[in-house]
């Protein structure tokens, strides 16, 4: 192929580009391999001596509220609840004698 023609200077081109591409990732990759280094480094010098601050006791029996609270907390939220259902019945009351009472406009 002759070196004036237009394919062998895309092709040069194309050869620049991707040489300067593998530079580039020759650089990462020594990067990386550089962090490897230091992080195995760091990894080495930590011995690694984790150990518990207190131990833990044994639960004697499964944790729980007692009667009482349950019976509590039981009755506020079927208070809750009763409280919801009325607000809700007696806005849907009023909203249909509203309705009922409304002058029709028929003539």
């Amino acid at each position: 192929m002759p070196t004036t023609s237009s394919t062998y200077a895309v092709l040069q081109g194309q050869v620049a580009q991707l040489s300067g591409q593998v530079a580039d990732l020759t650089t990462r990759v020594a990067d990386v391999v550089d962090q490897q280094e230091s992080l195995r480094a760091a990894a080495a010098i930590y011995p690694g001596t984790a150990r518990v601050l207190s131990q833990a006791e044994q639960p004697k029996a499964p944790s729980t509220f007692s009667v009482p609270v349950t019976v509590a907390l039981g009755a506020i939220l079927g208070l809750a609840v009763a409280g919801c259902v009325i607000g809700f019945q007696v806005a849907r009351s009023s909203s249909a004698s509203r309705e009922t009472t409304t002058p029709s406009t028929t003539g």
